[in-house]
């Protein structure tokens, strides 16, 4: 009856049992999917290891019940088979990847950088079987088929989820409310407002794809819950959000989608209710206050700044009007040369954020650049330029094989809508990272394969029962993989490398409380082992998983400069801690204050690193408020105000600075400023003006200061003439 294989011979009939079961399986495999979809989107800054553990448990899961009964396509397996290994080349040893110089450095100082490209295998192992899982879901979705009802049915299912997410999110905003697990104030539950625009986004084009479709048929409920869901994720999208991708992507891809409806879908009476819809939401939008609408006239206008039709902005003003456009550009400069250094292999999943600072130098300001702004370069930097080509190639096979031969069908503009909002998270990946989100990711692949159809004309390669099981079979070790992180985040399981560094630094601050409290308490009695010996043996194991996370070495440096016997440990450690930020003035900055009361000495050391790395970062394009070596300074001063020796320690450093000496003379005391004044006015460097300068700030430190300046003045009257004057 079968072939070898358990495929039904070419022109055998398949049974209404077996259509009737794939049709069931298909139904039940993409409403699960939503499902999953909609716990994604409402739980994005939720516990990693718990929300992912779910999702994942959950696909798991419903391939196991739902395997899919169509063959793939020969060439969409070879793509997606080299994807998944050309994807796992960073686990290859050292000896196959670049030159990873910077590693250098820090194996000096005694940090083993291991034997593997990636530095830190252990997560992007389990980066990688994630990323997998998602593959193995991706292909059974396009192994699946519904009909033109059911897409529908599924496509309007999708939209009033979206519509509702929106919903939820501007009711949150209006109260203030916002879950527990939302640690960001931007709109919307995801931590990143343009993640939100992208959900909103597909939410807006699959519902006005449903819109037209349930109005051609007369489908009027259908159609009044797509209305409904349109409405409010498109004034979501432009009077809540802030997020200027959205509201651009909203417009060019609703507009793709008018034009490439064609004749036959688009009569007079639609393009004239289109024009007025459109001229009503232009005018409603130019009219409002909304803050996207002021970020769009804030970024023409540092535009235009920046072709000098309004003179030079620097780098503060630049960053105040929260231009990305710019700084954008110089975050890709710097990625591409970071992709140069393993262009094949990458850096590892996960890993961008710890090596992407050694190849920081046009976009280096003190905060933290979590990925490079681009999907794509994100994929490239950490799995290799092959690997993002072959996602692309990927991608466009789908795209194609969704497309073709659709134009004629009645359901084209249903068809149409969900192609190009499934378009935007790979569009907008260019200069962002939605597909780096789970739910957007699985929303992508859903409004993708909910299009694909079985060919009317022959019946498609069917699964057999072998095929089958090895979908139930990855189902199975995907949900098992999902139980381990939820284990790990809810049952008392040890942490996965994941989380294992921020649960280890949460401990390590913990057992640091404690010791301070038996110190206060002054019984100076520790039971047991020492909190704080237990705090570093905590950070060294951490550091073997996560050698590349700077807080750990800070955090072990804080513990062992408590005990007289480890400075070098510390010193090698902050040292380490350094090298992982070499552009970070907040770094040593943050070191010198653990010094300051120990080793004044150390401390200035620490001072004049932060104040090398400030002017380096004031001579950027990206140099901001946090770069400028004012603000470093001001910073020293609050370290120092009160004590003289540290006081004296920072004087060299402010040598041929004016503005810093003002600020010095500020914080001194009139009987140190006697004995340093007249050292510092002496100086063959500065002018007549300048040495005024000084000793007017000298006399505005108290009597003593006006007499003892006074006198100073008086025996040189060559530089300050009448000292009355």
């Amino acid at each position: 009856m079968f072939e070898e294989g358990g495929d039904l011979r070419e022109g055998r009939r398949e049974s209404r049992r077996g259509r009737r079961e794939d049709v069931t399986a298909s139904r039940g495999f993409f409403w699960g999917l939503l499902a999953v979809i909609s716990f994604a989107i409402f739980t994005p800054s939720g516990p990693v290891e718990g929300t992912h553990g779910v999702v994942f448990a959950a696909l798991g899961l419903l391939l196991f019940a739902f395997p899919p009964r169509q063959r793939l396509p020969r060439w969409l397996l070879v793509v997606a088979g080299a994807f998944a290994v050309f994807a796992s080349l960073h686990l290859l040893p050292r000896a196959f990847g670049g030159s990873g110089g910077w590693r250098g450095g820090l194996e000096a100082l005694g940090l083993e950088t291991g034997g593997q490209i990636a530095v830190q295998p252990l997560q992007s192992l389990l980066r990688l079987l994630g990323l997998a899982a998602i593959l193995v879901v991706a292909l059974a979705a396009v192994s699946h088929r519904v009909d033109a009802r059911r897409h529908f049915q599924l496509a309007l299912g999708f939209t009033t989820l979206v519509g509702i997410y929106a919903a939820v999110s501007m009711i949150a905003s209006d109260v203030g409310w916002h879950p527990a697990w939302d640690i960001e104030s931007s709109f919307g539950l995801f931590p990143n407002r343009n993640h939100t625009g992208t959900l909103l986004v597909l939410g807006f084009l699959c519902g006005l794809a449903v819109l037209y479709r349930g109005l051609s048929r007369r489908q009027w409920l259908s159609a009044g819950v797509a209305g409904v869901s349109v409405a409010i994720t498109g004034w979501a999208t432009l009077g809540y959000n802030v997020s200027r991708a959205g509201a651009l992507l909203l417009g060019l891809f609703a507009t793709a989608w008018l034009l490439g409806l064609g004749r036959r879908h688009f009569s007079v009476r639609m393009g004239v209710c289109t024009a007025v819809l459109a001229g009503l939401a232009v005018l409603l939008f130019v009219a409002s206050d909304a803050s996207v609408k002021r970020r769009i006239v804030d970024t023409i206008e540092v535009t235009k700044a920046r072709k000098g039709e309004q003179g030079a902005l620097d780098g503060a003003q630049l960053l105040m009007k929260d231009a990305p456009l710019d700084f954008r550009m110089l975050i890709y400069s710097d990625a591409l040369k970071m992709i140069g250094g393993e262009a094949w292999t990458g850096i590892g999943l996960g890993g961008f954020r710890y090596v992407f600072p050694q190849y920081r130098e046009a976009s280096a300001t003190n905060a933290l650049c979590l990925h490079p702004e681009s999907d794509w370069l994100m994929l490239a930097a950490e799995t290799g330029v092959q690997t993002a080509a072959l996602l692309i190639v990927l991608l466009i096979g789908l795209f194609v094989l969704a497309w073709r031969g659709k134009r004629r069908s009645p359901s084209w503009p249903l068809h149409l809508g969900c192609l190009l909002a499934a378009a935007v998270v790979p569009v907008h990946g260019l200069f962002d990272v939605p597909g780096h989100r789970v739910g957007i990711a699985l929303s992508a692949v859903f409004l993708l394969t909910i299009t694909l159809r079985s060919p009317r004309k022959s019946r498609p390669p069917m699964l057999g029962a072998l095929g089958r099981g090895a979908y139930r079979l990855g189902g199975g070790a995907i949900a098992l993989g999902g139980a381990i992180l939820l284990h790990a985040q809810w049952f008392g399981g040890e942490p996965t490398a994941l989380s294992d560094a921020r649960v280890s630094a949460e401990r390590i601050r913990v057992l640091y409380i404690d010791d301070l409290a038996v110190r206060e308490a002054g019984t100076g009695v520790v039971v047991g082992e020492d909190p704080l010996e237990l705090a570093i043996s905590i950070a060294e194991g951490a550091i073997l998983q996560t050698p590349l996370d700077p807080e750990l070495h800070f955090l072990r440096g804080g513990m062992a400069i408590n005990f007289d016997d480890k400075n070098d440990l510390v010193d090698r450690t902050y040292a380490i801690q350094r090298l992982l930020a070499p552009r970070n003035t907040e770094t040593p900055l943050r070191q010198s204050i653990s010094w300051a009361s120990i080793d004044p000495g150390r401390s200035a050391i620490l001072w004049q690193d932060a104040l090398s790395r400030a002017r380096f970062l004031a001579a950027t394009p990206s140099g901001g408020f946090e770069g400028q070596p004012r603000n470093v300074w001001n910073q020293i001063m609050n370290q120092a105000k009160g004590d003289e020796e540290l006081l004296l320690e920072a004087l060299p450093l402010a040598t041929g600075e004016i503005e810093f000496l003002l600020s010095w003379i500020g914080q001194v005391s009139p009987g140190l400023l006697a004995q340093t004044m007249p050292e510092l006015l002496v100086e063959e460097a500065w002018d007549t003006a300048t040495r005024r300068r000084l000793l007017a700030a000298w006399k505005r430190r108290g009597a003593r200061g006006v007499s003892d300046a006074e006198a100073f003045a008086a025996t040189h009257p060559e530089w300050f003439g009448d000292v009355g004057n």
